[in-house]
């Protein structure tokens, strides 16, 4: 049985696959764990108001500190801007009228 072995890969080739294995692993584990923060934080990717304060610190803050592509935007520890992108080709009234109820809309989605 062994005479049919021969030829084959060496204890010192094994070993080096071997570790090759154990780095591809965790690799694939560090990947997983990057794919499930992804697919738990995906809903930052869609546009709309944050439902309470936590989670609009969240989006703002990392590690207790700005994030830096809001500094331009955060005034003070109470005010921010934002900024509303409309459809294209919209009526100056259709304007108007979003213009007109977005004070409502504010105070309707104040965070609590």
């Amino acid at each position: 049985m062994k005479d049919n072995l021969s030829g084959g890969i060496s204890p010192d080739e094994l070993k080096t696959m071997s570790d090759g294995f154990i780095t591809m692993g965790e690799n694939l584990s560090k990947i997983s764990g990057g794919l499930k923060t992804f697919h738990e934080k995906s809903g930052m990717m869609i546009p709309y108001f944050p439902h309470n304060q936590k989670e609009l610190e969240n989006i703002l803050y990392e590690d207790g500190n700005l994030r830096d592509i809001f500094s331009d935007t955060i005034i003070d520890e109470n005010h921010m801007m934002i900024m509303i992108k409309l459809k294209g080709n919209l009526e100056d009234s259709e304007i108007d009228s979003i213009f007109m109820k977005s004070p409502m809309l504010w105070k309707q989605k104040t965070l609590m």
